[in-house]
């Protein structure tokens, strides 16, 4: 589903301070494409993940999808987040479940859904099992899986893996890249992490703080899978610390 972001700014006002999150945004996503969010802390990409969400309400522009406004969040759209959001005194299945019942899906329909979703994930094995029985990386598999069943056009996805070690990271983000062909998803993910930006990606936009505005939109023509030691790979990575060694203001030097 095609997203376009216009002239969106985003102010918060802290102890009678007004603080501006976003400047002029303006982003256009086509179908199936996967853009990674690609800056560092404070640069709002996770304030204009939320305004696509329809989570939070931008101060000035505006967001369309397939034409029409975004004014809050849409059963097209999915969210899945870095701290994984799940209820911990359901079990695995119950939480994949959760957003089916919400929809009031008979019982029997939603488990049988939640069994083949559980299996997407590699999961099988952990249906009963609890929250806090499971790993960092376990626990996000389920956070997609509870995502997914909902059957969305647009996953958004906040840092999903920032929270993960080097080994688990790279399974979950080689999943994700084939989950991402084979649902035929739009994905709009964040992150602050140049490899996996550049690894997932289709396109990366790179964004710059104070206010967070898009500093440059970089395509990604590589072929998937991709090879992270390969020379294309690293000729992209260095583009982008390229793009990163000057912040938009001040001629500032801005070292990863």
């Amino acid at each position: 589903m095609a997203i376009v972001v216009q002239n969106v700014s985003k102010d918060y006002y802290l102890s009678g301070k007004e603080i501006s999150a976003l400047r002029d945004v303006n982003l256009a996503i086509n179908d199936h494409e996967f853009i990674c969010l690609l800056g560092p802390s404070g640069c709002g990409k996770s304030t204009l993940l939320k305004i696509i969400a329809g989570l939070e309400l931008p101060s000035e522009g505006i967001v369309k999808i397939n034409g029409q406004p975004v004014i809050g969040p849409g059963i097209e759209r999915a969210v899945v987040f870095q701290d994984y959001a799940l209820l911990p005194w359901r079990t695995v299945i119950e939480n994949i479940e959760f957003g089916l019942q919400l929809r009031h899906i008979p019982a029997k329909e939603a488990r049988q859904k939640a069994l083949r979703y559980l299996k997407t994930v590699h999961l099988e094995k952990f249906e009963n099992a609890y929250i806090h029985q499971l790993s960092g990386g376990m626990k996000q598999r389920v956070a997609i899986a509870r995502a997914l069943i909902l059957n969305p056009k647009i996953l958004l996805m906040d840092e999903p893996f920032g929270a993960l070690d080097a080994f688990t990271k790279m399974d979950l983000q080689l999943e994700l890249a084939s989950l991402f062909q084979d649902k035929q998803l739009t994905v709009i993910f964040v992150t602050h992490d140049i490899d996996e930006a550049i690894y997932l990606g289709d396109k990366v936009v790179i964004m710059t703080p104070n206010p967070g505005k898009i500093n440059a939109i970089i395509d990604l023509p590589l072929p998937k899978p991709r090879f992270r030691t390969g020379p294309d790979f690293n000729i992209f990575r260095n583009l982008v610390y390229k793009e990163f060694s000057l912040v938009h203001e001040g001629n500032c030097e801005y070292y990863i």
